[in-house]
């Protein structure tokens, strides 16, 4: 079902190319530290927690090193769709 303890199981990326994995450790999925990678870079980060945590730091904090948020200046919005047109 999954890699050989230690491997890699990836569960998520980005638009950008930055890819979310599960690192293998251990007999309990709960635990397993998430590592993730720049598209653009050979560099691993490391962050130990769940996955929500992780999630919700990338979503947060501006500062997180894959969080959208610092290539943002400001608020912003887009429509959905095309003007004038509904359901």
């Amino acid at each position: 079902m999954h890699p050989a303890p230690g491997g890699l199981l990836q569960w998520g990326g980005t638009e950008r190319a930055d890819a979310f994995h599960w690192l293998t450790e251990g007999d309990d999925p709960e635990r397993w530290p998430v590592v993730a990678h720049a598209g653009d870079t050979a560099s691993w980060a490391r962050f130990d927690g769940t996955v929500t945590a992780f999630l919700h730091a990338v979503l947060t904090d501006r500062h997180h090193p894959f969080s959208p948020a610092r290539h943002i200046d400001g608020h912003w919005f887009t429509s959905y769709g095309e003007p004038g047109l509904t359901g």
